[in-house]
């Protein structure tokens, strides 16, 4: 982690105060203790004097725990809205559905003000609601000392997306930020501030100069706060599941990465075809979103990681999409990979702080690819937030990914199946989305293999390879082909070993590698097939033959008379 202090002792080594009556923005980053500055012993709720700044006519009490029924703690999501009933269970009530939406008229406000010890707890779709009544809206106002709004950032955002001409919920907590400042203490908790800022910005004079940010940038630096060893950008995150999947085992040996990673996307079909993906290379592999959705396992999944806050011992890889970008953590530090596939900088900040320990790799989406001087770039624009209207680039090369096709793909007639499943498992998508057999041939070739085409069809052979598996030719790339005077080397070494039997390794092995032949794979071949196959090639009029000698094997080099090659 980087930075010196967590927010509760900031606020007060710095003596900086949150002010009654305005609409208090702190906007910390994840790991500098937001949570633990409102619930701590030492925090708001029991120690509140130490952070306000007083004013004389304050009628709000100074230490809350005396009064718990008069807080309110309002969450983004059902998941942060069920981690805060867990983690403090002692302190907080879940105020749910049937506390506004069940209760006649008349009993409303003794349901809304009755005591029962402990903070209210609900989100920010139920607080809408009561803030679309007058009754209700008015016994918030009189009732409560203290509101909490956690994730503020997202109340913003579930507005836009969310709210229309018919259902206004989210839009009723907006409009009403300034009067519950007014009567109660209020407390905007976010990581992400810069769309709730913006939003703030266009808003009506009243709610913009009620508005207190709490720290600037610079005090923001000093926080405590999660790091990333690597970071990549890119344009289709899917090329890095694919990277995955074609190195399971490089994954698992190194130890940096960990054995588990996280994913975020934005579809439940994207969810679905990344946990297929995963599964078949070998990977436990699941996939959460909105609870309604979700099946018994997946629930069962969903209870786990709120109380234990790490993965069940089988699983490898999560992938979550919107419902999960908050309200929970993941303290489970063989968790050192996350990828997300968004361009948007407040729920890329979201998921990855999800993972409360500084992680390994970190891989995010970027906005489009640029060409410059012929060479392919990807470009990240991210918003800058003293001069909004600028944008600041960070260009990439292009990416292709790296792989070895298995054995069972060279030198076969391709048909179409095969072609179709080359692409699904080795592909990359290049900078216009595109994923097909004509992009991949790019790919191949970057990667070592070349297709070769002829009347009886197309085959894939690695560079360095001098076999064809059917046709049983051989090819043999221009770069490869041997000079004059290295066949004049073989052929005096040759002459020179007629007759002797070469038993050890270390007695083949100036033969091997004078004749440099390859295996399927490229290597360096060390059996007499392909080596007595490569002299042929060479026209050369030897062959190297095997014997047995008290009880031991051994090779020996033989010249070929030209009646004994007539009747081959």
């Amino acid at each position: 982690m980087k930075g010196k202090y967590y927010l509760t002792d900031y606020l007060v080594i710095k003596n900086i105060k949150i002010k009654q009556a305005l609409i208090n923005l702190i906007n910390a980053p994840a790991g500098s203790g937001k949570t633990s500055f409102i619930f701590s012993e030492n925090g708001l709720i029991y120690d509140a004097s130490k952070f306000l700044e007083i004013q004389l006519n304050a009628s709000s009490p100074y230490n809350y725990s005396f009064d718990l029924d008069r807080v309110i703690y309002i969450c983004d999501t059902t998941m942060l809205k069920d981690k805060i009933l867990s983690k403090y269970q002692n302190k907080t009530k879940n105020f749910d559905n049937k506390s506004f939406q069940e209760v006649k008229d008349e009993d409303m406000h003794r349901k809304l003000t009755e005591d029962i010890g402990k903070i209210k707890v609900l989100t920010y779709a139920q607080f809408g609601k009561i803030m679309s009544k007058d009754y209700l809206r008015n016994a918030i106002y009189n009732h409560f000392d203290l509101i909490i709004m956690d994730e503020f950032h997202n109340l913003f955002d579930y507005a836009q997306k969310f709210d229309n001409k018919e259902d206004k919920t989210y839009t009723n907590v907006i409009k009403n930020l300034s009067s519950l400042a007014i009567n109660s203490l209020l407390i905007c908790l976010t990581a992400t501030p810069y769309y709730a800022n913006r939003q703030i910005e266009e808003s009506d004079g009243f709610i913009k100069n009620l508005c207190n940010t709490v720290l600037n940038e610079k005090q923001i630096e000093e926080l405590r706060q999660y790091e990333e060893e690597y970071i990549t950008r890119q344009l289709y995150p899917i090329n890095e599941v694919k990277w995955l999947c074609l190195n399971k085992r490089k994954v698992d040996e190194m130890k940096q990465l960990g054995n588990k990673v996280l994913i975020y996307v934005s579809k439940i079909k994207t969810c679905n075809k990344y946990k297929e993906m995963l599964a078949n290379a070998g990977y436990k592999a699941e996939a959460l979103w909105t609870e309604r959705k979700m099946n018994e396992e997946q629930i069962k999944l969903k209870k786990y990681l709120i109380e234990y806050e790490k993965y069940p011992d089988y699983l490898d890889i999560l992938i979550i999409n919107k419902a999960y970008d908050t309200g929970w953590d993941l303290k489970d530090k063989t968790i050192q990979t996350v990828i997300i596939d968004s361009t948007n900088p407040t729920v890329q900040t979201q998921v990855r702080n999800r993972c409360r320990h500084d992680i390994y790799k970190l891989v995010t989406k970027i906005h489009a690819q640029v060409e410059n001087n012929g060479e392919f770039y990807d470009a990240y624009s991210m918003w800058i937030t003293v001069e909004p209207k600028r944008r600041l680039y960070t260009y990439y090369k292009k990416y292709i990914l790296e792989f070895g096709l298995d054995d069972k793909y060279l030198g076969v007639k391709l048909s179409s199946e095969i072609k179709k499943n080359l692409v699904k498992k080795y592909a990359t998508y290049d900078s216009n989305g595109t994923c097909n057999w004509k992009t991949f041939k790019d790919d191949l070739n970057v990667n070592g293999y070349v297709v070769k085409t002829t009347k009886n069809g197309s085959s894939i052979y690695n560079k360095d390879d001098i076999y064809v598996k059917d046709a049983k030719e051989i090819i043999q790339d221009d770069k490869e082909k041997l000079k004059h005077e290295e066949c004049e080397e073989i052929i005096k070494y040759l002459n020179s070993i007629l007759g002797v039997k070469l038993f050890t390794d270390e007695d083949k092995k100036t033969l091997i590698e004078l004749v440099n032949a390859c295996t399927k794979k490229g290597s360096l071949a060390k059996t007499r097939t392909p080596l007595n196959t490569k002299i042929e090639k060479l026209k050369l009029p030897y062959i190297i033959g095997e014997g047995k000698s008290n009880g031991k094997r051994y090779w020996i080099i033989d010249k070929i008379q030209e009646d004994k090659k007539g009747t081959k």
